[in-house]
């Protein structure tokens, strides 16, 4: 089995009136999960601050059409991968 290490820097920088940024320019995200709930959120607020998404999901990419395109409203097209990452096969 191929292991991967993924690791991510997030860039906090201070906004005026609602707290903390993030600054992910040029950063490519790997969000496990992304098609739905949570994962889907977190993948929007990345591509919000301008990482390049890459979407990881059980569920097909029909299912998830929607996140993939409210992440490409901020710029980037996001890219999908298909696969179940408890399943070392």
């Amino acid at each position: 089995m191929q292991q991967i290490s993924v690791c991510c820097m997030i860039h906090y920088g201070r906004s005026r009136d609602s707290g903390y940024t993030i600054h992910m320019e040029e950063q490519v995200a790997l969000v496990t999960g992304a098609g739905q709930r949570i994962g889907a959120a977190i993948a929007k607020k990345l591509a919000e601050a301008g990482a390049q998404i890459v979407i990881n999901d059980v569920c097909e990419e029909s299912a998830a059409k929607e996140v993939m395109e409210q992440c490409a409203s901020f710029g980037k097209k996001p890219h999908f991968i298909h696969c179940d990452i408890s399943d070392e096969n």
